[in-house]
């Protein structure tokens, strides 16, 4: 029987988003890296908001002006300067740098006091490749050895979904697969079909 809660492991949570989010950087525990949390939290603020365009200027204006200034950059990742002269600092920055959203100026006075501001490139890169994303739609195929119940297919969904909300899920039947799923979007597949598992300990008992 296919049990959804198996997808979620360590490794295997990490295929899957890299399987359904190909460009977004995570590790090997399956957890976004520190840009693209600050990238994704930034995102879902301005598109709540409807300022994503506005945000998105915003962004590379800032990380223009402080990834091009080495100096202003190494001042930031100094450990011996105290916060509070890091952020008098910032304050200066916000009144030079002619941003259009409070939206915009509040993200960037959090990665400052979080000491992440030299990860501002980074961010914007992130956020950017969000956007694109946006209105990309991916076709996820699901192939089991028999057809899924309603249950299954609501977990299976709800954990894909919770990885990437621009899918559409296909669902087939393959006999040969024996048990367990196969997913596949483009050309990438992961299989976790019992068809998959027997055809490794047969490989591994040939060559060991």
């Amino acid at each position: 029987m296919f049990y959804c809660r198996n997808l979620v492991s360590g490794s295997l949570k990490y295929r899957l988003r890299y399987l359904l989010n190909q460009d977004i950087n995570i590790n090997q525990s399956g957890e976004l890296f520190i840009e693209d949390k600050y990238a994704h939290a930034l995102f879902k603020i301005g598109k709540k908001g409807n300022e994503l365009e506005i945000l998105c200027e915003d962004l590379k204006f800032a990380s223009d002006f402080i990834d091009g200034n080495k100096k202003l950059k190494q001042i930031f990742v100094t450990p011996g300067i105290p916060l509070t002269t890091k952020m008098e600092l910032y304050n200066d920055l916000i009144q030079n740098m002619d941003l259009k959203s409070n939206t915009s100026k509040r993200f960037l006075q959090i990665i400052a006091q979080n000491q992440k501001i030299q990860h501002i490139n980074k961010i914007y890169k992130s956020f950017m490749n969000a956007i694109e994303r946006l209105n990309m739609i991916n076709l996820c195929i699901v192939s089991s050895c028999k057809d899924l119940n309603d249950n299954q297919k609501q977990k299976l969904e709800s954990l894909l979904k919770s990885l990437s909300n621009n899918i559409k899920i296909e669902y087939k039947v393959d006999p040969r697969l024996l048990g367990g799923i196969m997913i596949q979007v483009g050309e990438l597949m992961l299989d976790l079909s019992a068809l998959s598992i027997i055809e490794q300990i047969k490989n591994f008992i040939t060559y060991n």
